[in-house]
């Protein structure tokens, strides 16, 4: 698999890497998410839910632009 070293490709990596570091953190302080007012539950979850989207977007633009297929890997297993 040959990756593309590109700006976009290293943002990919970051934004994944920060979306690993929000669930582990989720995950870690869940209790006092919990206990948390509604309206900043909801802040919480579309900041969330920008970064998953800004993820995707990344991944759309290297499967466009670079033809980079993720889940190619995938392959190699017969899964898909």
């Amino acid at each position: 698999m040959n990756f593309p070293i590109t700006p976009s490709f290293f943002s990919l990596i970051a934004t994944g890497i920060l979306i690993l570091f929000i669930f582990v953190l989720l995950f870690k302080h869940l209790k006092q998410i919990i206990q948390l007012k509604y309206y900043e539950q909801m802040v919480l979850l579309c900041l969330i839910s920008i970064t998953i989207g800004i993820h995707g977007n990344i991944h759309l633009g290297l499967e466009n632009s670079y033809d980079f297929n993720p889940l190619s890997f995938l392959e190699f297993f017969e899964i898909l």
